[in-house]
């Protein structure tokens, strides 16, 4: 081999060593906790794009999705999905307006019966933009993508709090109370 292929074999060893003692490591979703992996998702807006991002990326951490609540042990339930732009400020001229999108969604966990076991909670996002009057069709390509993003964002924010330990208390905890009243 030549000696600049060892180089770089040397160069990639070494840098590889040098990211794991500091520590760093590719991100990875937490597992759900046992009481998620049969589930039903009843959303106000089902075939919108956060709900079929959700249930591709829940499918890829092994979760069953049933078609209804009563196959399912837990339900959750996405309510409340919704954008908001405010105008954050204004050129002297008004050809060029800065806004704020906001986007909000709500969930909580249902049991069985219909009884909330976890939230509701709220995630909201949101984001800065620039709109240019001479540049329209740039701004809503950008406001697209902006909502596209704070929807992805969502998603993993929203899985992130299934997987935190204080959702896995308050499932243990409903399941408890439902074994002791059996």
């Amino acid at each position: 081999m030549k000696a600049t292929t060892w180089q770089n074999i040397c160069i990639i060893i070494l840098f590889s060593i040098l990211l794991t003692a500091c520590g760093f490591h590719l991100r990875t979703q937490e597992p759900l906790p046992p009481e998620l992996h049969t589930l039903y998702i009843d959303s106000a807006n089902p075939y919108g794009n956060l709900t079929l991002e959700l249930k591709q990326i829940l499918k890829s951490l092994d979760t069953q999705l049933v078609d209804s609540a009563q196959d399912a042990p837990i339900t959750l339930r996405i309510f409340g999905e919704q954008y908001v732009s405010d105008v954050l400020s204004e050129s002297a001229s008004s050809s060029t307006e800065q806004y704020t999108l906001h986007y909000q969604v709500q969930y909580e966990l249902l049991s069985k019966t219909g009884k909330v076991l976890f939230g509701p909670k709220i995630i909201h996002n949101q984001r800065n933009y620039t709109v240019n009057e001479n540049q329209v069709l740039s701004t809503d390509s950008e406001q697209e993508s902006l909502q596209t993003e704070m929807q992805h964002d969502a998603v993993f924010t929203l899985l992130r709090q299934l997987s935190a330990p204080e959702t896995q208390k308050k499932l243990q905890q409903s399941i408890t109370k439902k074994q002791l009243n059996s």
